[in-house]
C-alpha cells in the first residue's frame, strides 16, 4: 500500500501533494471532533460512545474512498 501510494506520488507531482494534504487536513479535523466529544463533559456517556464511533466509522469509510480514489474506483462518486 505504501509502495503504491508512494509511486503516485512520484509519479503524479503536484496533484498527489495537494491529495495528501487533503488527506491530512481531514484527519485532523476528524481527530478534534474526536477530541471534543471525547472530552465534553455534557454528553451523556451512552451517547458519547455512539458519537465517538460515528466519527470514526466516518473516517474509516473516508479513508477507504480517499484510498479507493487514488485508484479510480472511489465508493462516493465525485463529479
Amino acid at each position: 500500500m505504501l509502495a503504491m501510494l508512494s509511486t503516485f506520488i512520484i509519479s503524479n507531482g503536484n496533484g498527489a501533494i495537494r491529495a495528501l494534504v487533503y488527506l491530512v487536513v481531514v484527519g485532523v479535523v476528524f481527530g478534534l471532533c474526536f477530541y471534543l466529544v471525547k472530552i465534553a463533559p455534557f454528553i451523556p456517556a451512552a451517547l458519547k460512545q455512539i458519537v465517538l464511533w460515528l466519527i470514526v466509522v466516518c473516517g474509516i469509510l473516508f479513508v477507504i474512498n480517499f484510498t479507493l480514489g487514488l485508484f479510480g474506483h472511489s465508493l462516493i462518486v465525485h463529479h
